[in-house]
């Protein structure tokens, strides 16, 4: 009885942690785990992948529907600008699955229903140097309180991953 039970807490220890959970922190680092070098007030790290610079911003210029005034229309972005990506090839991180997750001061997650936007850039000389964009609505433009945003990209098998932790 007590194996049983220690099998099935360490199993569910471990299939928690291959998926990506929503939550405000980022994944444990695994040996192969790469700390990127980010902004003040930005925390990053990757698997399998590593990156020149990294920009992050807020974008309020987007209109996204500009049929309807409220709320979609006139959301904020954060935008993130990853240049020299190295590890994947351009079209590796087009089919990869991009996620993220809004969290309010307070910690509780914020439903957005807009799509992040993204743009993928690579020459053909050095295809396995990509430049990406990623723009994630996170709130209101006319919103000024901090919300915390974690993006997460990973490729179509999930070796490879981007994990970005942001308070804006």
């Amino acid at each position: 009885m007590i194996r049983s039970v220690f099998f099935l807490a360490c199993f569910g220890f471990f299939t928690s942690c291959a998926v990506a959970q929503p939550n405000a922190t980022l994944p444990a680092k695994l040996k192969t785990t790469l700390t990127l070098k980010a902004p003040v007030g930005v925390a990053g790290q990757a698997n399998g992948m590593k990156s020149g610079l990294i920009l992050v911003t807020v974008d309020t210029t987007i209109r996204s529907n500009p049929k309807n005034p409220l709320p979609n229309g006139n959301m904020a972005y954060l935008s993130i600008d990853f240049t020299g990506l190295t590890g994947a090839t351009q079209m590796e991180i087009a089919s990869g699955k991009e996620l993220f997750w809004v969290f309010d001061k307070a910690g509780k997650e914020v439903q957005i229903s807009n799509k992040v936007l993204h743009r993928i850039k690579a020459t053909m000389e050095a295809s396995s140097i990509v430049d990406m964009t990623v723009k994630i609505p996170y709130r209101l433009k006319t919103d000024n309180n901090i919300y915390t945003i974690h993006f997460r990209w990973e490729s179509p098998d999930k070796s490879k991953n981007i994990d970005i932790l942001t308070s804006k």
